[in-house]
Formats: C-alpha cells, sequence, structure tokens
C-alpha cells in the first residue's frame, strides 16, 4: 500500500511539473522555415543544437521530439566528458547533486581480448564526480535548459513522416504530424538525426 501511494504521489508531482515546464509551449505551428531541424530531443539533440546556436547565433534551429514529455528510460553512468558537456549546457554540479545519483571517482578499467587482466584505469577527463542519471529528469532538466537560456524552439508531440518527406535537394521538407493529427511542413536546409536508437533517417536510407 505504500509503495502504491508513493507511486501515486510521483505521478501526481511529475504531471503538475509537466504543466509548469510547459505551460503555454505551442506543439504545433504553422508551416516553418529553418536552416537546421534537429529529429530528438534527447541529450544529443539538445547538445547538438545548442553548440550550433552558441557558434552561430544567426542560425534558426528547429527540434522534433515525437513525445510529449520527456518518458522514462534505462538510468546511465556517465563519462567525466559527459558531466563536463551537461556543465556547459547550464546544468551544473550542485543541481546535478541534487538531480542524480552522485558516482563520485568513478573509473573504468578493460581487459585485452584474450585475457582476463585488468589493466590500468583511465578517465578522459580528470572530474571526480560522475553521475547515475535518469534520462526523463535529465531531458526534462535540459529542455528547460534550451527553452529558457538559448532561447531554442522545441516541439514535443511532433512525429516526422519520413516516407512522405522530401529529404534531397538544397532545402529539405518535412512533413510532420502533431499529438492531435494535424500536419504541417518544415523546411530546412540540413536535417540531423538525433533520435537515437529509433534511427529515423537511418532506416529510411536503409542503413541503419
Amino acid at each position: 500500500a505504500l509503495g502504491q501511494q508513493v507511486a501515486s504521489d510521483f505521478r501526481n508531482a511529475s504531471l503538475q511539473i509537466h504543466e509548469l515546464l510547459y505551460e503555454g509551449i505551442e506543439s504545433q505551428p504553422d508551416d516553418l522555415d529553418v536552416d537546421v531541424a534537429v529529429i530528438g530531443a534527447g541529450p544529443l539533440g539538445m547538445f547538438y543544437a545548442m553548440w550550433l546556436k552558441r557558434f552561430r547565433p544567426e542560425t534558426n534551429v528547429v527540434v522534433l521530439d515525437r513525445r510529449l514529455q520527456p518518458v522514462h528510460k534505462i538510468g546511465e553512468s556517465t563519462l567525466s566528458t559527459t558531466v563536463r558537456a551537461f556543465n556547459a549546457m547550464g546544468l551544473t554540479l550542485p543541481v546535478m547533486r541534487r538531480l542524480f545519483g552522485n558516482k563520485a571517482g568513478l573509473r573504468w578499467f578493460h581487459t585485452e581480448k584474450d585475457t582476463d587482466k585488468l589493466n590500468g584505469h583511465f578517465d578522459i577527463v580528470d572530474i571526480e564526480e560522475t553521475y547515475q542519471v535518469e534520462r526523463r529528469v535529465l531531458e526534462t532538466a535540459l529542455q528547460y535548459l534550451m527553452r529558457t537560456r538559448e532561447d531554442m524552439t522545441i516541439l514535443n508531440g511532433v512525429q516526422v513522416k519520413v516516407r512522405d518527406s522530401q529529404l534531397t535537394g538544397e532545402v529539405k521538407q518535412l512533413l510532420c504530424e502533431d499529438s492531435d493529427g494535424e500536419q504541417f511542413t518544415i523546411r530546412a536546409k540540413v536535417v540531423c538525426d538525433a533520435s537515437g536508437p529509433a534511427s529515423v533517417l537511418p532506416r529510411h536510407f536503409n542503413v541503419y
């Protein structure tokens, strides 16, 4: 009974947080003309779009994600370089300590192909702290930071209809459909696939 109550409270809290974070955000726009369209609003999509905006502020970028909000995924351990990337995006160490499990002093060991002997540990960048992240929390935080600090356009609940899109030529045309079934077109000079295992474009081009 206690577990059921905790689960119910957690779902209610998640719903309230979602309503606060996404209040007033339009999920289905009119047709759009942009420089770059990013498919996937996970960490890689957010990081790519952020650096593109920082290095080329004049670039018009839109990020598309098929889910109305981030959902639970299996937790992942971060490498030190990943922590540094999150810091660059605005997730400070104090914030990450409150959101995620701290793995202070995490190091990686490896073996060679023909032996079980452990080789010396290595760490790509010498940051003391790494974390066990919960992807729903992480993606919610990153999307919030990108909307508020980078003024980035992120459209949730939008699915790209790849088979009906035009993906060749100087300007690509993505046929998109929102959660209500309404369709619109996004015209972009560059399309970046950051959809992860879904591999939206590679599957379409049969290079998955």
